[in-house]
């Protein structure tokens, strides 16, 4: 088996490039990207050098065309406001100036810096959802950068965040025939709530009126909470990740729930004394809040998830939570303990929102490593579990590993972490992934 090839975004401060680097093995590719660059590729704001945030925010490869597309800000608008790009890199690491002439281009509907995410169809077209002032905004590229004037209107698509309640979108995912899947969090009722959502578009960008109601599936209206991440499994079935809590923010804890292709949610997943039928729960301890972020699916069925603990008082990060389903929505007694684990290590607080899964079955966590109580940052980091959950000390020092690009300080802000897709050893579907932080190697 050949060793898994793993490219690196990194999220960086104000005004400093985005950096992008290849590793493999643990160490990063000096070969990668242009030369006398040790293997960062870093790309500063195009359009306007003072724009306030460099990402970027997420990465995803396309396996067609081996090409990187990246959500980053790499514009501006006059009053020095970060306008989220889509970025296109050659599997080698240089821009791909092919891709709207330029290598980038800036999605319709102005989307706001912190809410973008990025998929990549059977066909290599490029998805890129994004929100603001309270309108959902998808645009479909071709693999040259060009909108795809087949979906929507000229490319673009658009539909209404969910009423009386902040609302966007977390993730993206791609169903089988070309559907489009946002995982987002909002309310259809006064006074304001954040429930957990899914908004379905038709292949051809219209919004799906017959899912759920009107094309929106709040499938949970009783818990506040966020749907962080989706995956469209091959049986049109939708599975939803992220938290749920008390309306007082005091306590939440992880959930996994499974929608029919309708988007009603499936009985038959779960456990049975479920107070919602077809939602699935895990709950680390009172007065904790447990924020699920993302999922990583097995060949098998069962299903990860990871995220972050917080004490509710202190604010201080107690940990990462893992927690493994299985394909019925129960908790994996084989993994962990009872299914879960939570990671720690020494005096370092790790906060790693993003997961990727090795073909051997090893868990890959990324993140950042930071000092309590002052939430001091230091390094963004990876870390590597067994497939059973226990740190793999194999990997790194310990089972944790640290990367910090020259000149390159990291954004110690929360839910912009590093980011990665991994190439494995077999075909797989586009899929985003986590951080893998490396040495240097020739």
């Amino acid at each position: 088996m050949k060793p898994h090839v793993i490219f690196v975004a990194i999220v960086t401060l104000a005004a400093v490039p985005s950096t992008f680097a290849q590793c493999t093995g643990g160490q990063v590719v000096t070969s990668f990207g242009p030369n006398g660059s040790n293997g960062y590729v870093q790309i500063s704001p195009q359009l306007n050098a003072n724009v306030p945030a460099g990402g970027p925010e997420g990465m995803i490869r396309d396996p067609s065309s081996g090409a990187f597309y990246a959500v980053a800000a790499l514009a501006g608008d006059a009053s020095n406001n970060a306008i989220n790009s889509l970025v296109r890199l050659k599997p080698g690491g240089a821009m791909d100036t092919g891709f709207a002439g330029i290598g980038f281009v800036v999605p319709q509907g102005q989307p706001d810096t912190a809410g973008s995410a990025v998929a990549v169809d059977g066909s290599g077209n490029a998805i890129v959802v994004s929100w603001n002032n309270q309108q959902l905004t998808v645009n479909r590229y071709s693999p040259t950068g060009v909108l795809d004037p087949t979906f929507g209107s000229s490319g673009v698509a658009t539909a209404p965040l969910l009423a009386f309640s902040p609302s966007g979108p977390m993730n993206v995912a791609i169903g089988g025939d070309g559907s489009v899947y946002v995982a987002a969090f909002g309310s259809n009722q006064s006074p304001p709530q954040r429930y957990p959502a899914v908004v379905k578009f038709t292949p051809s960008g219209s919004l799906d009126t017959t899912f759920g109601s009107g094309g929106y599936s709040l499938f949970d209206t009783v818990d506040r909470g966020k749907a962080t991440d989706i995956i469209v499994l091959p049986s049109g079935s939708i599975l939803v990740g992220g938290r749920l809590g008390d309306s007082s923010n005091t306590h939440n804890v992880f959930y996994v729930a499974r929608l029919l292709p309708d988007g009603a949610l499936d009985p038959t997943f779960g456990p049975v004394t479920s107070p919602i039928p077809g939602v699935s729960t895990y709950d680390f301890g009172p007065n904790l809040l447990a924020v699920g972020r993302k999922m990583a699916l097995r060949p098998d069925g069962r299903i990860v998830l990871v995220g972050g603990l917080t004490d509710p008082n202190t604010g201080i990060i107690s940990g990462e939570g893992v927690v493994q389903f299985l394909p019925n929505g129960l908790p994996d007694s084989s993994f962990g303990t009872a299914g879960a684990v939570t990671i720690s290590f020494g005096a370092n607080s790790v906060w790693f929102p993003h997961v990727a899964l090795q073909n051997n079955g090893k868990i890959l966590l990324s993140g950042y490593l930071f000092t309590e109580p002052t939430q001091t940052f230091s390094n963004a980091a990876v870390a590597r579990l067994t497939s059973s959950g226990a740190v793999d000390t194999t990997f790194g020092v310990n089972g944790i590993a640290t990367l910090s690009p020259p000149s390159v300080p990291i954004l110690p802000t929360w839910g912009r972490s590093p980011t990665i897709p991994v190439e494995p050893s077999r075909p797989r579907s586009p899929q985003r992934m986590t951080l893998a932080p490396c040495k240097r190697t020739t």
